[in-house]
């Protein structure tokens, strides 16, 4: 068991690391105070944005562009992964109704913002569903006890979301699990128990 979580853990953090490599480490806690204000669960100016990000209106709307989404106010409605446009993955927090573009989004965003969120989504395949209490890494609640996670270790950082975030599941079985991998071979699936074990935090790594 040892030597499967070491490689657990080599994988994972092969594939974070590249993922947050692609953001100036300076930059992470400021997407994480984006994040955090969003967690309020309404609409931002742009202008918030940029005053969070110390950055020009100009080229907060470039990184907006690439790591977020806005409505037809051009306010941002989701951003690196937070999101209070519906998705398959709720996450409530401070009992505020947020989702999370993935299922692993939904796993790593409670250490990344030091909160505890009630998680819910559903098994692609067979739509059984699955819950979480998850308070910073840690599994406070589980159903079913040995649900799994997907996970993409080779994505497009200019299209997050059709590359990445979108093939990244929860599963309520292994049977499902491995029906879904049979047909997305180049994709990993971990037990969701150890795989928020092995998960970084962008300050920590790169």
């Amino acid at each position: 068991m040892e030597n499967i979580n070491s490689c657990i853990k080599d994988d994972m953090e092969e594939s974070f690391t590249k993922l947050f490599e692609a953001v100036d480490k300076e930059k992470w806690p400021l997407f994480i105070q984006v994040q955090k204000q969003l967690l309020q669960g309404k609409p931002i100016d742009i202008e918030t944005v940029a005053e969070i990000l110390g950055a020009s209106v100009e080229d907060t709307a470039q990184i907006v562009g690439q790591f977020g989404e806005t409505d037809q106010q051009e306010k941002v409605v989701a951003f690196a992964g937070v999101s209070i446009i519906p998705t398959p993955h709720s996450f409530k927090v401070h009992g505020k109704q947020l989702y999370t573009w993935c299922a692993a989004d939904a796993l790593i965003f409670p250490g990344f913002l030091d909160v505890t969120a009630e998680i819910a989504s559903k098994d692609p395949i067979n739509g059984e569903p699955i819950t979480l209490t998850v308070e910073g890494k840690k599994i406070k609640a589980i159903e079913p006890e040995n649900a799994l996670v997907s996970w993409v270790t080779d994505q497009d950082i200019n299209d997050i979301r059709a590359t990445m975030c979108n093939r990244i599941h929860f599963f309520v079985s292994e049977n499902t699990a491995n029906e879904w991998q049979h047909q997305n071979p180049d994709a990993q699936v971990f037990q969701v128990k150890e795989f928020l074990k092995f998960s970084l935090n962008p300050m920590d790594c790169c």
